[in-house]
């Protein structure tokens, strides 16, 4: 259907997919520990409405995890996940909504915009090794740390629009940059 997700899975990495639909997904851990993949909001993943279970990411799945959405209006939420990977997501060129809440990354977390209003929110969460956010459009952005951990370094790049950055609670261990192309 139009807006559908696809996942791939090559050697260790694991791949979700939009389309230049509106796409809405969840990702979020089971009582098993197993991190659970599902279209929300009437969406699919690969034709089907079924959640995806990714056996023991949890105990050591040394690949990545990245999310590449395109156009259209998408929310990305992952909620109570442990990876014992990185993860890189793209939410494309809409006006895109990302939440991280009560999440642990193994590796660097890597988020990318190209263009259209951007909300990263990343809550009660702890990232082992670095985090950067690039947004290269012109629309309104914001990047809010909430209580979250990193263990190495935090990148906050927008080049345009009304930019606005926050931390509150944010333990970073090393670095912090942030630059902002226009506002707060």
């Amino acid at each position: 259907g139009v807006g559908d997700l696809r996942l791939t899975v090559r050697n260790t990495t694991v791949t979700i997919s939009g389309t230049d639909q509106a796409n809405s997904l969840a990702v979020y851990g089971n009582s098993q520990n197993h991190v659970t993949i599902q279209g929300s909001g009437g969406k699919t993943i690969n034709g089907s409405n079924a959640p995806i279970e990714l056996l023991s990411l949890t105990s050591g799945l040394p690949g990545d995890v990245i999310i590449s959405m395109r156009g259209g209006r998408d929310q990305i939420v992952l909620f109570d996940v442990s990876l014992n990977a990185s993860l890189h997501v793209d939410v494309g060129t809409g006006n895109d909504t990302l939440m991280l809440a009560d999440s642990s990354i193994a590796g660097d977390l890597s988020l990318t915009s190209a263009r259209g209003d951007v909300q990263i929110r990343l809550h009660d969460g702890a990232i082992a090794r670095s985090l950067s956010v690039f947004n290269s459009g012109d629309g309104e952005s914001l990047t809010s740390l909430q209580d979250v951990t990193v263990g190495r370094n935090v990148s906050v790049i927008s080049s345009g629009g009304a930019d606005t950055v926050v931390f509150q609670g944010a333990m970073i261990a090393n670095t912090t940059h942030v630059a902002t192309g226009s506002g707060p």
